[in-house]
């Protein structure tokens, strides 16, 4: 009786140190899944922290972006222009180069850093953010020899006590150097030399007539694209008072181009005539383009001494033009043209674009 009393006690105690293990084990293994959840929770806040501040830079980035375009579309926003008087003491307005792409800049810099707002926050469903811009530029310092405005910011995401803050900067420089417009480029590595596609009218800043009816002895500036959508045509005569059509941009004639004697036609930006050109007195006529020229028809007259072109010369007939360079010293004298020549600036060094690379540094000082 004494021996199974003893097994009994034995296997009690064993029981019982089984029982203790198990409750050890148990509570271990408890004690790590609430340590494993709690870094999982704070692993997930930290992410959310994160995109929560890549949020940010985004909408600052954005928001840069509307206002760069919806400012650079309003060209009463920058364009300057100076009064000039004629010798025959009329005046007439003429665009500041340096003053308008001054102002320009500066215009944009004041948008880079959105006129001065301190920050912006923004609540969403996992937490919020704010962005802040810790340096100020001065605008006013900036000239039109400034190729890229850039600003940094810091943007920090909050997702339940946990935060994470991420620098980026937001850079805007001219259309032509802008990243995309080189990807543009490279696309067509191999384009043929002899294929130039029909120019399209322009679409902005134009004035739209369905005709170009000039009467003898008139002058007429255009301060803006000129688009014929029909025929163009100046009436003969005129004598030692010639026609005179300064066009400051560019101009595009959908129909025929027709006119006798004594008759000027100055363009700062392209040409553009998809019929014929008609020119009976070759002798006190010239058409002086700065830019390029795109001849869709015959050039009908009897001497190639009308048409000077400082650009490149498309001619869907063959007709031979000639250069700028070939330009008769006179040739203002006899067309009464005061000014040295075009100061349109090019229309991509006031065109500019946000980049999208913002460089970020997820782990700023």
């Amino acid at each position: 009786m004494m021996i199974k009393n003893n097994e009994k006690g034995s296997t009690l105690i064993i029981v019982l140190l089984i029982v203790a293990l198990i409750t050890i084990l148990g509570m271990s293994l408890f004690a790590m899944n609430i340590s494993a959840s709690k870094q999982f929770t704070n692993k997930e806040k930290q992410v959310q922290a994160r995109h929560l501040a890549e949020m940010g830079i985004m909408h600052y980035q954005s928001k840069v972006d509307q206002e760069v375009d919806a400012f650079t579309a309003d060209k009463s926003n920058y364009e300057v222009y100076d009064l000039i008087t004629n010798s025959d003491n009329s005046t007439r307005r003429v665009l500041n180069v340096d003053k308008t792409t001054e102002k320009y800049i500066q215009g944009i810099c004041r948008l880079v850093q959105l006129d001065g707002e301190d920050a912006i926050n923004r609540v969403t469903n996992t937490g919020e953010y704010q962005v802040n811009r810790p340096t100020e530029m001065e605008c006013s310092h900036l000239t039109s020899d400034t190729k890229e405005i850039q600003v940094t910011i810091e943007s920090t995401g909050i997702a339940t006590e946990v935060d994470k803050t991420i620098e980026a900067t937001i850079r805007v420089a001219p259309l032509n150097e802008h990243p995309d417009q080189e990807d543009e480029e490279d696309s067509d590595p191999d384009p043929d030399p002899n294929y130039h596609e029909r120019p399209e009218p322009p679409t902005e800043d134009v004035d739209k007539r369905p005709i170009f009816d000039m009467d003898k002895r008139e002058t007429e500036i255009v301060n803006r694209n000129l688009y014929i959508t029909g025929d163009f045509k100046i009436k003969p005569g005129g004598g030692n008072s010639p026609n005179l059509l300064q066009v400051r941009k560019s101009l595009y004639v959908n129909g025929t181009m027709a006119f006798n004697n004594h008759a000027c036609i100055v363009v700062d930006g392209d040409l553009t005539v998809l019929g014929d050109i008609d020119i009976k007195n070759d002798q006190k006529s010239f058409i002086v383009v700065y830019g390029n020229a795109y001849l869709g028809g015959v050039l009908k007259t009897n001497s190639a001494n009308v048409i000077y072109v400082k650009g490149e010369v498309t001619s869907k007939s063959g007709t031979n033009v000639r250069t700028h360079s070939d330009l008769p010293s006179n040739w203002k004298t006899t067309c009464k043209v005061t000014e040295a020549g075009p100061n349109e600036p090019e229309i991509n060094e006031l065109i500019w674009k946000v980049n999208p690379d913002v460089s970020p540094n997820y782990f700023p000082d």
